[in-house]
């Protein structure tokens, strides 16, 4: 939920502003790399999950391969792909898919796009 979303995101700016010594935007900027602020989130659409594995280590496991070559055929890409931090503004995580429809899923892959590269390309066409 939003309420959530908001304590889980308002937890970790503490815990950076303990930690870290830094101001609350420092801790808030921080933090905005790897958990999205309440209304922000991906999973609040339904469209999203995450796989129970550790992201540290998924991306060398069988089943991420597997993923990796068969999840487009049922309109799942990773949502945050490794190398696109740029693009998504959240750290790589190979444990977060997102629906995208089989179309989509295609040409992001056959374009190695991110969802926000793959959104603006669609917006320029």
């Amino acid at each position: 939920s939003y309420q959530e979303q908001k304590e889980r995101f308002d937890k970790q700016v503490e815990k950076a502003m303990k930690e870290g010594d830094r101001s609350a935007v420092m801790a808030k900027t921080e933090v905005r790399a790897t958990t999205p602020m309440a209304g922000e989130s991906d999973f609040q659409t339904g469209l999203c999950l995450r796989l129970s594995a550790d992201k540290e280590t998924f991306s060398q496991s069988k089943t991420y391969s597997w993923l990796k070559s068969n999840m487009g055929r049922y309109g799942f890409v990773f949502r945050f792909p490794e190398n696109k931090e740029d693009y998504t503004g959240i750290d790589p995580d190979p444990t977060v898919l997102r629906y995208v429809g089989g179309e989509n899923a295609a040409a992001m892959q056959q374009r190695s796009m991110c969802l926000e590269e793959y959104s603006s390309y669609l917006g320029i066409q």
